[in-house]
């Protein structure tokens, strides 16, 4: 850099010569004046040479001159040290620990004064829900320009929207190898293809509705601690509220009023006596609006999912929206019934009606009847109301705090906060289907979070994507598309090399259209911090990755501030057709969040293109559909050992000798700071150290053969213990987190030990007494187990006040095998 410097110092501020390390120091004009308002470290950091006068600046960074006139960097001064004779830099150490999958940061220091000793201070990366927590919102930032862009006369509009529906809506490429996957048979194709035009005008009374609305049930069973639903939802939340409002007179059976679909008990409950959207109150619409029997309202509860995924909920929810809306499409047509779709209504329009939390969204709203009224100027099956001219600011859910600890998240799963408890009304829908045939449908439609590592072949992945042409050859009329028929989302195919027989490795563009493959590139590194930790072993067993995007600004003429959100209901349509259809062509799906910033070059997208969602796929064994819901409880992940302080020693040692091993390894939710915001290392070498002793042995396990209530309810609990996790037999102190326990098991555990004890436990049972002696001694009537463990009244209450309640004794005992056990 012209006019400036740089001298490499020994102790006595005399030039090194080459190859001899010593600090780098810097001078000439480019220098700052100093540190603001920092007069010691001015006086120590800038310098003026004793002999030549000039004016330095120590940077604290060792390095040394090679022959060719470089400056080799030899990491900080402050970070090297002496452990036993040796030299260690301790950035190599700390670079080595954060190439670990799970590790986000790390720091290494030496403590003691004469025998130095490194102890790393290791910050893991988060569960998928902190994963979530901290990621960026989506792309609202685009609201503004897509209403600059907004084409409100009526005639363009509908020529527009004649020119889009005919354009191929995936861009073609010169110089790319196109693929034409193989043709679908013939029963594939009937399967496939869209029904006939129906006569609409089915009788509308409380059945039809139950019909309707059926597919939207939230089944509980033995095998998953939540009420399974036939759609994704992230962490099995189900944040999004069905909210149906009646017209007066229109379905026998049922009184006009806004009612809450209750999707576990399969009830109405009757919010309010008014209707949610009067046709005076939607001048545009109000021919449609007169004609309806019902509205379907499709409402995001933030508060049921933002602690837990922060500024992405909104976009969580609007991808449940569209499953939704899929399963709601296809029972219409089973019912003869007609649906249309309005966008732009938002919870403003609705507070005359009922009162929505401030954090609520109006995602989507479905005109419903028999046969349903529209004007001449309402195009498709999409009303803009207003031309969607309405501003749609982000949601903020800054409100919500996150929610930082693994029980306390657990715990809030547990609550169902997204089930609305209201004491009104209600009135019980006909179950259409027996229980054994809701499970089967349930069942046919899952997820799966690992994969066999045998090649699916590229028939299986042709006709899996050629499901999609449904999307093209549907009529507008009768669908709930919110976009029209449009298709403004796409996929991109993310195949492994090997992984797909007939394909080679690479990223390739899908086009729905003429059902053909596009190679856009080769295979492209995708790293796994990219994959929240919970589901890296599922990302690195798949065979392929699918990638949702969004072409929001090729419909923002017609739906402006509304395109994202229109992007996001048809991606979510799209992830219920690929997961329908998934187990004919024995695929296994799971959709997956992912970290897609800085991918779009390699995939081949444009600035137009907004990444919107991702499904993780491979060859999975659906022969165990007939076995209903123990199917679910099947083929879930290999337990693997989680990562602790044990894991990254041995990671250590595999890779760096042994004295720069670090002898102990200390697991942080966060790491101090200092006023600069960098790691505060002086802190972290003040927080001492020593070498460990040998811990109190753990505590003994109750004497079995004086009582024998305590024998039968230690083997009842060994007995539920060793089905949970898959085990022949669970020794008393045999520690929960040694077997491999997870949020889904404890769950799992306590309502299996609930049912077979006959009585209420509390969400955290396992976390709190995690072995069967502990849990004996908690339940046993003769060691005060009334007091321990929580009731259903107390269920609900926060982590504090599980604390709070438990016994001196048994925190105590806890501690004291929990530090034995890690040789503190």
């Amino acid at each position: 850099m012209a006019n400036q410097t740089a001298w490499i110092l020994g102790p006595d501020l005399e030039p090194c010569p080459t190859y001899v390390p010593g600090e780098i120091h810097i001078g000439g004009c480019g220098l700052a004046q100093g540190y603001w308002n920092d007069e010691e470290r001015t006086r120590e950091r800038f310098i003026l040479h004793p002999r030549t006068g000039e004016r330095l600046y120590r940077t604290g960074d060792w390095g040394r001159w090679l022959p060719n006139g470089d400056i080799e960097f030899l990491g900080r001064r402050d970070q090297q040290v002496k452990v036993h004779g040796y030299r260690v830099e301790l950035g190599e150490i700390e670079s080595l620990l954060e190439r670990h999958s799970d590790v986000r940061q790390a720091v290494v220091v030496a403590v003691g004064d004469r025998e130095k000793r490194l102890v790393a201070h290791v910050v893991l990366d988060g569960s998928g829900e902190r994963f979530f927590t901290g990621s960026s919102s989506p792309s609202s930032h685009l609201n503004e320009r897509h209403e600059s862009v907004l084409i409100q006369d009526p005639t363009a509009r509908r020529a527009l929207t004649i020119t889009m529906r005919g354009a191929l809506s995936v861009p073609h490429r010169n110089g790319v190898d196109v693929l034409t996957l193989p043709e679908q048979s013939v029963a594939a194709r009937q399967k496939l293809a869209s029904p006939e035009q129906r006569t609409f005008g089915a009788e509308l009374n409380l059945a039809t509705l139950a019909r309707l609305l059926e597919p939207l049930r939230q089944l509980p069973n033995e095998y998953t601690p939540f009420p399974k639903a036939r759609y994704a939802s992230p962490g099995s939340l189900y944040p999004v509220q069905v909210f149906v409002s009646v017209s007066p007179q229109r379905i026998e059976g049922l009184g006009k009023g806004i009612y809450y679909y209750h999707p576990i008990e399969h009830k109405l409950m009757l919010v309010s006596n008014k209707m949610a959207l009067a046709p005076d109150q939607f001048a545009e619409s109000k021919s449609l609006l007169t004609s309806a029997a019902f509205t379907i309202l499709l409402i995001g509860n933030l508060a049921a999912i933002a602690p837990l995924y922060g500024p992405l909920s909104e976009a969580f929810c609007a991808l449940e929206a569209g499953e939704m809306l899929r399963l709601l499409e296809r029972s219409a047509k089973e019912n003869n019934l007609q649906l249309q779709s309005l966008i732009g209504v938002k919870t403003v329009d609705l507070e005359t009606s009922f009162n929505l939390a401030p954090s609520d969204l109006c995602l989507h709203v479905l005109v419903a009847g028999g046969a349903l009224a529209l004007h001449e100027g309402e195009e498709g099956s999409t009303v803009l109301l207003g031309a969607a001219a309405r501003a749609r600011p982000s949601a903020d859910v800054s409100m919500f705090a996150p929610i930082p600890g693994a029980m306390e998240r657990m715990q809030f799963k547990a609550d169902r906060q997204s089930i609305l408890r209201v004491a009104a009304p209600s009135t019980c829908l006909l179950h259409g289907l027996s229980d054994e045939e809701l499970e089967e449908q349930w069942v046919s439609r899952r997820s799966f979070r690992s994969y066999q590592q045998r090649a699916i072949t590229v028939e299986s992945l042709a006709g899996l994507l050629y499901s999609l042409c449904r999307i093209h050859e549907e009529p507008c009329g009768d669908v709930t598309s919110p976009s029209g028929g449009l298709c403004p989302v796409h996929l991109r195919v993310f195949v492994k090399p090997g992984r797909i027989d007939g394909l080679d490795g690479g990223v390739y563009l899908y086009d729905a259209t003429v059902n053909s493959l596009s190679r856009l590139g080769g295979p492209v590194s995708i790293d796994a911090k990219r994959i929240p930790r919970d589901n890296r072993s599922m990302f690195e067993d798949a065979a392929f990755l699918l990638i949702v995007v969004g072409q929001v600004e090729r419909i923002a003429p017609l739906y402006g501030s509304q395109s994202e959100l229109v992007c996001r209901l048809e991606a979510g349509r799209l992830c219920q057709i690929l997961e329908d259809e998934a187990s004919t062509y024995g695929v296994g799906l799971c959709q997956a969040g992912f970290d897609f910033k800085g991918l779009e070059s390699a995939f081949g997208m444009s600035h137009a293109d907004v990444y919107m969602h991702a499904l993780v796929g491979g060859a999975v064994d659906w022969s165990g559909k007939q076995r209903g819901w123990r199917f679910l409880g099947e083929g879930s992940p290999v337990l693997t050992r989680g990562t602790d302080a044990s894991v990254l020693r041995e990671y250590c040692e595999r890779t760096l000798p042994a004295y720069m091993v670090p002898v102990h390894i200390q697991i942080s939710d966060a790491l101090p700071q200092n006023i600069n915001g960098k790691v505060d290392r002086a802190a972290l070498s003040k927080d001492i150290w020593r070498e460990p002793q040998a811990g109190s042995p753990p505590a003994a396990p109750l004497d079995a053969k004086t009582d024998v209530s305590i024998v039968e309810l230690e083997e009842i609990i060994s007995r539920v213990a060793a089905e949970t996790f898959s085990v022949p037999k669970v020794e008393p102190d045999t520690s929960f987190i040694d077997l491999g326990v997870d949020s889904l098991l404890a769950l799992r555990f306590r309502d299996r030990l609930g049912r077979a004890l006959d009585r209420s436990l509390p969400a955290t049972s396992v976390y709190d007494y995690p072995s069967v002696s502990l849990l004996v001694r908690a339940l046993s009537p003769a060691h005060g187990a009334e007091r321990t463990l929580t009731t259903d009244k107390q269920d609900s209450d926060d982590m504090s006040n599980l604390i709070r309640d438990a016994d001196e004794q048994s925190l105590l005992e806890l501690a004291e095998r929990m530090l034995a056990k890690d040789g503190q």
